[in-house]
């Protein structure tokens, strides 16, 4: 890094503006991460109640050919 790069980086560390624009990015990645952990649940809860719903289908199946056989 040649010392200009480092003196522009050491102008940005001290603007205040730069400084306010760091800190609502950082903000911003931290609620990104937040809604992107409550996705992930999210779809781990629906793909549990895919499976029950799964489950409930097949029972209801059973159920309706066990019905079917008795009453004939």
């Amino acid at each position: 890094m040649t010392m200009l790069n480092r003196f522009f980086d050491w102008l940005a560390d001290r603007d205040p503006e730069i400084q306010e624009l760091d800190r609502r990015i950082e903000a911003a990645d931290t609620r990104i991460a937040q809604k992107q952990k409550y996705l992930k649940e999210l779809e781990e809860n629906c793909a549990q109640k895919r499976q029950q719903v799964e489950e409930l289908k097949d029972g209801l199946k059973r159920l309706r050919k066990s019905s079917h056989r008795q009453s004939n």
